[in-house]
């Protein structure tokens, strides 16, 4: 178990912990710790390091980048910039697209921001918006959508899937390698270049989360209307405080997001264990964006009943404060504001 020594600075942690009614005590382990809180002691245990517990979940998964490989074809233009088409191969079983939108005066060595569009289709088309804000000469964009959407090829082995239920039921906690593996592989290639940034709504925003857990490479990591811990019933998502049934029916709400809800994984590795390592180490920043009001789901701030106990748990685990964020300027609708874009943007610069 790790064992912590810690020395609150008068004014920071002490003030925060006496108002929760909390003292950490010297020599106390960091489970000991988080056993006073009401909501988080149920569910996180840190009993692990957190580099151990990003090396398990690592493992879980098991993207084995060495067998993704990937080919940029250039030429094509978007609006004004240069775009290509990066084809990745996934483990020689399906396939994976993204977008490589360019400014016409970078250089070679430019900063890279993943944008990850989620379910809705065609990030060139439904991220549209998002692209054209966020570009620039300092900043090219990696853009992805979902497995099965779009361009995204189904699998080479004969097998079709129609849902992301299917591969679940197939390939178990390896399957969600197919979400991850693609944008992983584009994070450490494009980390040689410069610094490394991403945001995603929706299915775009659990995978900035679940990625940048997984990889201390994303300096700077956004989610937009992506998540809420298992326990936490989501407005306009009901099915969300359950965790997936790989044997229930394919039509039922729960099991088409499988991938935010599968129980063999996020029993042992819970929301607050992935976003603590979004900001993991303290060098990096990360945020989790919700609308309110929402079409989809996430809507408001749920968050409130935990952001705190968790922002003291980060502090006293080495990490940095997750910055929890509720948007009241989209109009209801499920996607990206501007106002949480040029939030984005101010904390690049």
């Amino acid at each position: 178990m790790n064992k912590t020594v810690v020395f609150l600075p008068v004014g920071i942690l002490l003030g925060f912990l006496l108002g929760l009614g909390v003292f950490y005590e010297s020599g106390k382990s960091d489970q000991d710790f988080i056993k006073n809180f009401d909501i988080l002691s149920r569910y996180l245990n840190v009993s692990q390091t957190l580099d151990e517990t990003r090396k398990n979940i690592w493992n879980e998964i098991n993207p084995n980048l060495d067998n993704v490989t990937f080919n940029i074809v250039s030429g094509y233009t978007y609006h004004s910039y240069n775009l290509s088409r990066i084809m990745i191969n996934l483990y020689n079983l399906s396939f994976s697209i993204a977008y490589l939108i360019r400014h016409n005066d970078s250089t070679d060595n430019v900063n890279t921001i993943i944008y990850h569009q989620g379910h809705r289709g065609s990030p060139l088309v439904h991220g549209n918006n998002s692209i054209l804000k966020l570009i620039d000469k300092n900043h090219q964009i990696v853009a992805f959508e979902m497995p099965l959407r779009g361009e995204n090829g189904n699998f080479w082995d004969n097998t079709t899937f129609l849902t992301h239920t299917q591969i679940l039921r197939k390939y178990k906690t390896h399957g969600l390698s197919f979400f991850v593996a693609p944008v992983l592989k584009m994070v450490e290639y494009f980390h040689q270049f410069g610094d490394v940034s991403m945001t995603g709504i929706s299915g775009g925003g659990w995978t900035t989360v679940l990625v940048s857990a997984m990889t201390p490479l994303i300096k700077t990591s956004f989610s937009v209307a992506g998540s809420l811990p298992i326990n936490i019933p989501s407005k306009n998502l009901d099915h969300r405080d359950q965790f997936t049934d790989i044997n229930g029916d394919d039509d039922e709400p729960n099991n088409n997001d499988w991938e935010q809800n599968y129980r063999d994984f996020y029993s042992k590795y819970t929301y607050y264990h992935l976003y603590i390592l979004m900001s993991y180490p303290s060098n990096r920043m990360s945020v989790l964006l919700y609308n309110d009001p929402d079409e989809c789901c996430f809507s408001g701030n749920q968050y409130s009943t935990y952001d705190q106990q968790l922002k003291i748990i980060e502090r006293i685990l080495g990490a940095s404060e997750t910055i929890f964020v509720t948007d009241k300027t989209g109009g209801g609708k499920h996607d990206i504001s501007d106002y949480a874009l040029n939030l984005f943007k101010s904390m690049l610069s």
